[in-house]
């Protein structure tokens, strides 16, 4: 502060501090009163919470591709893909074992939550001439009794076929997938919870009943839910244990009841009552604002180290600590508040 408007700047800053402080100590039990009534406001809204699991949440809505997407699906459908993928140890999918698992997870997808169409290499509608009629059917029926002679002609045709090659089926025929087409309603978040779900139990049905066959699902509602997973298992795993880490951290440091019990409490407060505001905002939990807490949290203990690192000697008598309050207060204010 060198300058005259600056020094008198800086001097009415100071003032407000020392005004600020000395309010604070004086009216401590209203400001505390106010505090918990606010504190309880903001925290009834977690009540309100929802996780967002639509890959839509990370898209500004004014974004020109996604609006050409909502223009298409509103014209057509809004279409989602479960994605079976069958990956056998042996290398290769024509086989009666393989085409099997394919004919049952084809005919079982069918009973996914908003299913409306199933592709794979079994239902594939395969089209040939017989003399002067076409006949058109599926490619495979009844796969358990396909002689050796039939499992060469399905492969021979699939790994011909431009519209499964590459689309549902490898060119080297060792993979293979069975594509569950979804229409959402969209009416609500969450509703890819159930149909995820249905499809991993098939999934692991099929491993179970076909030992050495790989089953992997994806696309886009599994990688929407995958979002929401991995943002609750840091939640419940992750998250404890750094606040564990940190509440020892400042026990360590201060090594003392007080001081520790008043951190905890401020870190718990600070944090219930954004997660609450979030929720009567409307705001939903998504993958990257699941790390809202621990943001606040950091601002949290930051402000009630720097505050404490002022206030360390013990207030035997109370003009000493209340003066000790001010003094903290008045310290601590400019960064604590004047930074956000």
């Amino acid at each position: 502060c060198v300058r005259k408007p600056l020094l008198m700047t800086c001097r009415n800053s100071g003032e407000a501090y020392n005004t600020f402080a000395r309010w604070v100590i004086r009216r401590r039990w209203l400001v505390l009163g106010l505090s918990l009534a606010l504190f309880l406001a903001c925290a009834s809204g977690m009540t309100r919470l929802l996780f967002d699991d639509n890959y839509r949440a990370f898209i500004a809505d004014d974004n020109p591709h996604l609006q050409a997407l909502d223009a298409l699906e509103n014209t057509y459908a809004r279409e989602e893909v479960i994605l079976f993928v069958l990956a056998p140890e042996s290398g290769e999918v024509f086989t009666r074992d393989g085409l099997t698992a394919v004919e049952t997870l084809t005919r079982d997808a069918w009973q996914i939550e908003f299913c409306t169409r199933v592709d794979s290499i079994t239902s594939f509608q395969h089209t040939r001439a017989v003399e002067d009629d076409i006949e058109i059917a599926r490619l495979v029926e009844d796969a358990a009794a396909l002689s050796r002679e039939d499992l060469l002609e399905v492969r021979s045709i699939a790994l011909n076929e431009p519209l499964l090659v590459n689309k549902l089926v490898s060119p080297e025929g060792h993979v293979t997938a069975v594509a569950a087409t979804l229409v959402l309603p969209g009416g609500s978040l969450g509703e890819r919870a159930a149909p995820v779900a249905h499809a991993r139990k098939l999934a692991q049905k099929i491993e179970t009943a076909h030992p050495g066959l790989r089953v992997i699902t994806t696309g886009g509602v599994v990688l929407s839910i995958a979002f929401t997973e991995h943002t609750l298992a840091d939640i419940t795993t992750l998250t404890p244990l750094m606040y564990l880490i940190i509440f020892l951290l400042i026990a360590l440091s201060f090594r003392s009841f007080p001081p520790i019990a008043g951190t905890i409490t401020v870190i718990l407060i600070s944090v219930a009552s954004a997660i609450g505001l979030s929720g009567w905002l409307g705001i939903h939990i998504t993958m990257p604002s699941a790390s809202m807490p621990t943001i606040v949290m950091t601002l949290a203990v930051a402000d009630c180290v720097h505050l404490l690192s002022v206030y360390r000697v013990p207030s035997a008598k109370a003009p000493q600590g209340t003066m000790l309050s001010r003094k903290a207060l008045r310290s601590t204010s400019p960064p604590s508040l004047s930074h956000r």
